[in-house]
């Protein structure tokens, strides 16, 4: 239905439109009025042929225009919410080897005390417990840019689930 209603206005749209005009009047300083009643009817031609399907082409270009920019941001919208799922497992990887490395440094620390560890190897595991809190400290940093970045595009509702997912895992820093 809505194809023949473009067909329809399309073949509408090349014959020219009449028009009705009236004109009043006054001249002489008010001595003579006049009422007059115009009506033009235009004579159709290629030239407004021509002119009405260049107007065709470029809404259809502009149509396509907003669909590929739709796609585009459905697009941008998809690889943002599979970079927040990748930064989340990656945090949640990150925080599970600091608390493997705080384990192993504090084993190391004890080894140490007891004279069986060399201060190169505590130095070493010290060294490798920062790495891994830089480390996590970047993959929440990119995961809370993947957030805002979702909250961004897609408004409240990604914001709450950001927020709820944001509280869950304070809570389990705290809890760690």
């Amino acid at each position: 239905m809505p194809a023949r209603l473009r067909a329809r206005r399309a073949r509408s749209d090349e014959r020219p439109d009449p028009t009705f005009g009236m004109e009043f009047t006054n001249e002489f300083g008010g001595g003579e009025t006049s009422l007059m009643a115009r009506v033009t009817i235009p004579i159709g031609g290629s030239a407004r042929r021509e002119a009405t399907r260049e107007m065709a082409k470029s809404a259809t270009v502009a149509e396509l225009n907003v669909v590929s920019v739709h796609r585009q941001f459905l697009q941008l919208v998809e690889v943002t919410k599979q970079s927040a799922r990748m930064s989340m497992t990656l945090y949640d990887d990150s925080s599970r080897a600091i608390d493997t490395s705080s384990l192993v440094l504090g084993k190391m620390q004890k080894g140490h005390e007891m004279g069986e560890v060399t201060i190169g190897d505590l130095i070493s595991s010290r060294r490798y417990h920062l790495s891994t809190q830089r480390i996590a400290a970047e993959q929440r940093a990119a995961m809370e840019t993947s957030f805002l970045k979702l909250i961004i595009l897609g408004g409240e509702a990604s914001f709450s689930e950001g927020i709820v997912r944001a509280n869950a895992l304070e809570a389990q820093g705290r809890a760690n």
